[in-house]
């Protein structure tokens, strides 16, 4: 299967912007790391976007490998939609109202 056009939804993209500037404070080694974690993910979902199972509102979603942030999409013909980046420990109810406001 050929590789998808990714598109970063604004509000994912801000979401991984500030899970960035989170780790940024603590280092800059570890801001690095989860933007390479994110890369290596999308890279992964864009050529098996079914892999993953749908999670809510018939997103899916992947867990990053060294980190607690799960990357939620939707996958058409061509294209994958990022939709949120959103931390694990989040509460279902945040998870479900986030991915509702779509």
């Amino acid at each position: 299967m050929a590789k998808l056009k990714v598109r970063i939804e604004s509000n994912a993209f801000t979401e991984l912007i500030e899970a960035a500037d989170f780790y940024q404070e603590i280092s800059n080694d570890l801001a690095v790391r989860l933007l390479k974690d994110f890369d290596t993910a999308i890279e992964e979902i864009s050529k098996h976007p079914q892999q993953f199972r749908v999670r809510e509102n018939s997103y899916r979603a992947v867990l990053l490998t060294d980190f607690p942030y799960l990357i939620y999409y939707r996958s058409l013909k061509n294209e994958l939609i990022v939709v949120a980046v959103i931390n694990a420990h989040r509460s279902n109810k945040f998870i479900k109202k986030r991915l509702k406001s779509k």
